[in-house]
This record gives structure tokens, sequence and C-alpha cells, in this order.
């Protein structure tokens, strides 16, 4: 079964695929020579981090050291065989080398998990410059709701058919019908079962600031 990347792209945000079924493999996306891949995965190759990047194209070094420090890799790191990176730092990799390959379109698998806080700021202010001021378009599978709902207004869910439909009101039950409800969401419809009233036009940020300041 192929998957239309074209199908998910958003030219005003993030796109991000929750609930993104097991059995449809990225290797299932249409892929072009201008599309870039950070799986969730590990690699078995012995060959160092700078190896495996000088393989992949005519890259110098000092190109590669750039994408490298632009991805938040530790140089201690670049003379380090492959099948000993952490999950994290294989991303950071592959995510390295879609920036080399120029890519269009970068699907990220859980690129988040893991990641520390700082860092998870880092790569959206990262992610949000590539799709402003580069135009490459992103698309996130993400399964952490919390994440999701603090990051875009909109995302494609999956449902247990494989379907897929847009969604942009994370107060809709139906949603998590598939998918853990977020606790910012859990958080709002408590206080508005209390009887406090929460503009759901705003981010969720803004809604819980008003909450505490109706509350205090």
């Amino acid at each position: 079964m192929a998957i239309k990347m074209s199908d998910y792209i958003n030219p005003n945000g993030f796109s991000i695929l929750v609930n993104f079924p097991t059995k449809l493999k990225l290797a299932n996306f249409q892929t072009n020579a201008q599309s870039g891949y950070v799986l969730d995965c590990i690699f078995k190759t012995k060959i160092t981090v700078m190896e495996f990047l000088k393989e992949k194209g005519d890259f110098s070094e000092h190109k590669i050291e750039q994408a490298l420090q632009l991805v938040k890799l530790k140089p201690s790191l670049y003379s380090v065989a492959m099948s000993s990176l952490t999950k994290v730092e294989t991303k950071k990799v592959e995510l390295a080398l879609a920036l080399l390959w120029q890519a269009r379109v970068i699907v990220c698998e859980h690129f988040f998990d893991e990641l520390l806080y700082g860092e998870q700021e880092y790569f959206k202010r990262f992610f949000r410059n590539l799709l402003y001021k580069k135009n490459i378009k992103i698309i996130l599978i993400e399964s952490n709701m919390n994440f999701v709902c603090e990051t875009v207004k909109g995302f494609y869910l999956f449902t247990k058919n494989g379907k897929s439909k847009y969604i942009d009101d994370f107060f809709d039950d139906e949603i998590y019908k598939y998918v853990d409800m977020p606790f910012t969401v859990e958080l709002i419809k408590y206080f508005e079962s209390c009887g406090h009233k929460v503009d759901h036009d705003v981010t969720f940020n803004e809604a819980l600031k008003a909450i505490y300041r109706g509350v205090k």
C-alpha cells in the first residue's frame, strides 16, 4: 500500500500523523530524490558517523560537520560507530543527512521521543525555520498527544482501519477512541465541568493562563 506524501503536506505548518498504523511502514511512502527520512531505528554498521555520511554523497568534511552541529550531535560522537549510537543520536545523524541531501520534504518518525526539554524546544524552532525560511516541508509521525496539542492546531488522525482524517478540534471526544487524551485537554475539560468558560480558539498555554487567572 503506497502513501502519497503530498496528501499530508501542510504548507502552513508541521504535518503531524497521529496513530500511524504500524503495518504501514515508512518504506510504503512514495519517495523521490528530494525526500529525506528520519526513522525510529538503529544501525548495525560499524563504520563511524563521518564515514557513514561521506558514503552517502560527495560532501566535504566541513559541510558534514556543519550539518551535525545544526542537529546538535556532540562532536565526540563523529568518530563513533553508527551501531554504538542511541536512537536519539541516530535520528540526529539521519536528519543531518537529509539536510546534506537538501531534501524538500523530511519525514520524521517519533523524532521528539526521549529528547530533553531544551532539545525539544530547539528542534521546534529548527523545524519552523526549515519550513518558513527554507520552504522545506516537515511531516512528523507522532504518538505523544501532549506534544501534538502544544505544537500544532491540527493533525491527521489514523483510525483503526488505516484511513486518515484531518482533525482541528482537540476537544472532540471522537479522537480519544484512538489515542490518549492529552493532559492539557483533560485539565481544561475538568475546569469546564466546574463552570469555567474556556475559549477553544486560543492556544492551550493561553487557555491555561486564563484559567489560572480566574481561579487564583
